[in-house]
């Protein structure tokens, strides 16, 4: 909120879970007087938890995706080595 009244301007910040224990996005925009002057600031928090626990649910979807594209790729050299050796006989 300081720095919002020192610089004038709206600041947007994404703050860390490690700083308050839950991860939000802060928007503080400046109240200025008659002259434009910053006199003061308001600041609205959004949670970004949910955000972030979908973000780790698709994060694990994919990993499980790439495990299974590589057993399917396994499993597909696998059956083309059969066949192979089979048409050899």
């Amino acid at each position: 909120m300081y720095r919002c009244i020192c610089e004038n301007r709206k600041i947007v910040e994404i703050i860390p879970k490690e700083v308050f224990g839950i991860p939000f996005k802060s928007i503080t925009v400046p109240l200025r007087n008659s002259k434009r002057k910053a006199i003061g600031s308001i600041n609205i928090g959004r949670s970004l938890k949910r955000q972030n626990t979908h973000k780790e649910l698709t994060e694990n979807i994919a990993a499980a995706f790439e495990e299974i594209i590589a057993s399917v790729n396994e499993i597909s050299n696998s059956a083309i080595g059969i066949a192979n050796s089979s048409e050899k006989r």
